[in-house]
């Protein structure tokens, strides 16, 4: 009789309406913990909020250059008829790891095989992050080559582009407009040489017939000094007061030709330095542009990696709330332990 024997089951009882409000109350409990867990803009893109905490070693200012425009952006000045396209594409990605070294390793790795740039890197064990460039053509194979590296359900990335139209209409309407101001300084010089060697053509001129007519009257006054005679002493006179007056004319003449030369030579280094400064800003739009186009042919983007534990790794994988798996759990274990008879039965009253 003894060895079949059972220690009476010890049996709780509970009064049902009790058990009711405790239910209510641990049920408001999950809800407001459930809405008091923070969430930020970047959950609704697949990013949790927590991602963007503890970034290593990045200022703010980096970061916010890193991230990519979510919102469209419209610019009413460009003209509606332009229909061209120059789409700069952002890429964003976050990766969870239970290894953040390593993935961030195999991140570099992904980007060096696409032959991408890398502007940055940051790892510890707990986060990391890598910005970069690749060429556009390439985003396709970087992103097959991302997906492999883990699991779907502990990546999550956000492509953007945004067309800069706008930016490309300036660089065109400067590069016009500078280009405008520099063939109408060269057409100015052109005019201003052409002007200056008239006047120096018509200066010579002058001068040259005085120089004649001085030489002239020099010889011929020369001629009648040999000859005697109150007539030809007249003559002479007259034509010294003649030499006398082509000398001041062919000096005021010689005046008037150093100062073409100087007023040319001012304005000369006047208009070529301003020719030298519209054709380097022609060159400099020129590069801009050529810049500009570089820049739309290339993908700018980071990845972001961040340690997970199970429990959030399990989350991410349940294909119900953690908090339902917990309250499953609980109960399936309080059943099993009931049965066992390890926790005593419990009875509503």
């Amino acid at each position: 009789m003894e060895e079949n024997y059972q220690k009476p089951r010890k049996v709780i009882r509970i009064s049902k309406k009790k058990l009711i409000i405790v239910v209510l109350v641990l049920a408001v409990l999950a809800v407001w913990f459930v809405n008091r867990s923070p969430r930020y803009y970047y959950e609704d893109m697949g990013f949790a909020g927590e991602a963007m905490q503890d970034i290593p070693s990045l200022p703010s200012g980096e970061v916010a250059r890193m991230m990519p425009d979510i919102m469209p952006y419209y610019d009413p000045s460009v003209d509606i008829t332009d229909t061209r396209e120059f789409l700069k594409t952002n890429y964003a990605a976050q990766i969870y790891s239970r290894d953040v070294p390593k993935m961030v390793d195999d991140v570099e790795t992904a980007v060096r095989s696409v032959d991408g740039r890398i502007d940055g890197i940051s790892s510890s064990e707990r986060s990391g992050l890598i910005s970069f460039v690749i060429a556009k053509s390439d985003l396709s194979e970087f992103k097959d080559e991302i997906e492999k590296l883990t699991h779907r359900k502990l990546y999550t990335e956000d492509i953007t582009s945004q067309n800069l139209l706008a930016q490309k209409q300036h660089i065109e309407e400067q590069t016009q407009v500078a280009e405008k101001t520099l063939t109408q300084l060269q057409s100015d010089k052109q005019t201003l040489d052409a002007a200056h060697q008239r006047q120096l053509s018509l200066l010579g001129d002058r001068i040259r017939t005085m120089q004649q007519q001085l030489d002239s009257t020099q010889t011929e006054r020369s001629g009648l000094q040999a000859t005697d005679g109150a007539e030809a002493e007249m003559k002479v006179a007259q034509l010294v007061d003649e030499e006398s007056t082509l000398l001041i004319q062919i000096a005021a003449l010689q005046q008037d030709l150093s100062d073409e030369q100087r007023v040319y030579t001012a304005q000369n280094r006047n208009i070529s330095s301003r020719i030298n400064r519209a054709g380097g800003t022609v060159e400099h739009l020129a590069q801009e542009d050529e810049d500009f186009m570089n820049d739309v042919e290339t993908v700018t983007g980071y990845v972001n990696v961040r340690w997970i534990s199970y429990w959030d790794m399990a989350a991410r994988f349940s294909p119900t709330p953690m908090w339902v798996n917990t309250i499953v759990f609980v109960f399936v274990l309080w059943w099993a332990l009931v049965r066992m008879r390890i926790l005593p039965k419990i009875e509503l009253v």
